[in-house]
C-alpha cells in the first residue's frame, strides 16, 4: 500500500513519497524577513515549538543560520510551549533579561501571537515573524501591527497528495 506523508515527513523505510513544505527553507525565509526588519549587530530572540519535533527544529535552524550570517546577534532560543503544547510566557522573562532586544521570530504562527499579546501588554513594539500564515495571524498583519508571517501552501499539499 503506497504511503504518502503530506504536511510532515518522517523518516520511515517504506514512504512513497513527502508532499510538503522545506521547513529549513521556510525558516530560512523568516530569518531573511526578520533580517530585513532589524540590522546587522541587533539583538533578537528565536522562540521554537517542541524540541522533539523535526519541523520546528528544521525551522529554527534555518532561521539561526540565516541571522548569523548577517551578522544579527541571537541572544536567546526558548521553547514556547510547555510539556501539553501550549504556549508559555518566555517573553516576560527574555524581555526582562535582554530589553534592548529588537525582534522575535517563532517556528509558529501560535507562538507568535502569543508573543505579540504579551508585547502589547507591555507597550513594547518589535518585529514578530511567524511561520504557518494561519487566520489569526493574518488578520494581525491587516490590522496593521508591525509583524509578518510566513505562510504554507496547505491547499496545495492536500490537492497534491490527493492528485
Amino acid at each position: 500500500i503506497p504511503v504518502i506523508f503530506a504536511s510532515r515527513d518522517i523518516e520511515w523505510e517504506h514512504k512513497t513519497s513527502y508532499i510538503g513544505t522545506d521547513h529549513y527553507a521556510l525558516g530560512k525565509t523568516a530569518g531573511k524577513l526578520l533580517g530585513s526588519m532589524v540590522y546587522p549587530g541587533e539583538q533578537v530572540a528565536i522562540i521554537y515549538g517542541g524540541q522533539d519535533d523535526q519541523a520546528m527544529i528544521d525551522r529554527k535552524n534555518g532561521m539561526k543560520k540565516v541571522l548569523e550570517d548577517i551578522g544579527i546577534e541571537i541572544v536567546t532560543e526558548q521553547s514556547g510551549y510547555d510539556q501539553f503544547v501550549n504556549p508559555k510566557p518566555v517573553i516576560g522573562a527574555i524581555l526582562q533579561k535582554h530589553p534592548d532586544i529588537q525582534g522575535i521570530v517563532t517556528t509558529s504562527d501560535r507562538l507568535a501571537l502569543y508573543a505579540l499579546k504579551t508585547l502589547e501588554k507591555k507597550q513594547v513594539n518589535i518585529p514578530v515573524i511567524g511561520t504557518d500564515g494561519i487566520t489569526d495571524m493574518v488578520d494581525t498583519i491587516e490590522a496593521g501591527k508591525k509583524n509578518a508571517t510566513i505562510a504554507q501552501n496547505p491547499y496545495d499539499i492536500g490537492y497534491l497528495s490527493v492528485d
